[in-house]
């Protein structure tokens, strides 16, 4: 009875030990046969080899694929399933809302573009641009299609092919991309960003006098410049030449004085007589 016990302690406690993880090669293991991307058998994920490379080409791969599926539901037109390359684009900012730039990835040409993804996308003989898979295509499957891609990719650079090297230009933070070279989709104008205006005022004027401007501050007053004291104005038609105080409107203000003599008369008098 005792060795009974004893043997099934030590079976429960094989039991609670964890599995050793096994010796699995990556390189060797078909991408396409692995259930869980994230664990191939032994807690290594099938893209652990992944470079920044492979990772901007995955992300290619997928958004290629929803744009194609994408456009083809939007658009809802049988004559018209999708758009031809030149277009990519104009589409391609229109649904992520972000520049693809073929400088990014070394390239100057969009056919180079799609060759780097031919497995997911291709080019008619129209020069239409259209995926290969299904709608539903599980993103798995985009791991698999990098992975598989990057082991072909790798098995031509030690076979001495330089042309499999990949010339990606890595972005630095806060770099903008740069904008698409292609032709543009139709009625795609190119257009400068707006600038901000300031803000009006009232009649569409300067703010400056709108309201609730600032008042300009009033200027102190300076020794020379003239007082604003109130001046006692002189009635009209005052003595000239007289010298004399002013004289009510229509008073003897003219011919009057030392010009026209003394006990001058009002206006016509002795002061312009002939002698």
């Amino acid at each position: 009875m005792e060795e009974k016990d004893e043997t099934m302690a030590e079976e429960e406690k094989k039991a609670e030990e964890p599995a050793e993880p096994m010796d699995i090669d990556v390189e060797t293991l078909d991408a396409f046969v692995v259930e869980d991307v994230t664990d191939i058998g032994n807690a290594q994920p099938l893209f652990s080899n992944f470079t920044s490379e492979d990772w901007m080409l995955l992300s290619l791969r997928f958004e290629c694929h929803l744009l194609c599926h994408a456009f083809r539901h939007d658009l809802n037109d049988s004559d018209r399933p999708s758009f031809i390359a030149s277009h990519l684009g104009f589409y391609y900012h229109k649904y992520f809302k972000k520049q693809c730039d073929l400088k990014a990835y070394g390239l100057t040409e969009t056919t180079e573009l799609i060759e780097l993804v031919q497995d997911t996308v291709e080019l008619t003989a129209s020069s239409i641009f259209e995926t290969q898979l299904s709608e539903d295509t599980p993103l798995d499957n985009f791991v698999r299609l990098t992975e598989d891609a990057r082991r072909d990719r790798q098995l031509r650079i030690d076979s001495g092919d330089e042309s499999a090297k990949l010339k990606f230009q890595r972005q630095q933070a806060g770099q903008e991309p740069q904008a698409w070279p292609q032709q543009q989709g139709k009625g795609a104008v190119s257009r400068a960003p707006a600038q901000q205006q300031p803000p009006r005022g009232p009649y569409g004027g300067n703010p400056a006098y709108g309201a609730g401007a600032q008042k300009r501050p009033a200027p102190a007053e300076s020794p020379y410049m003239p007082s604003k004291a109130a001046r006692p104005a002189p009635a009209y038609g005052g003595a000239y030449g007289s010298g004399g105080a002013p004289r009510p409107y229509g008073g003897p203000g003219y011919g009057g004085g030392a010009a026209g003599g003394a006990g001058g008369a009002g206006y016509g008098g002795s002061a312009y007589s002939r002698r």
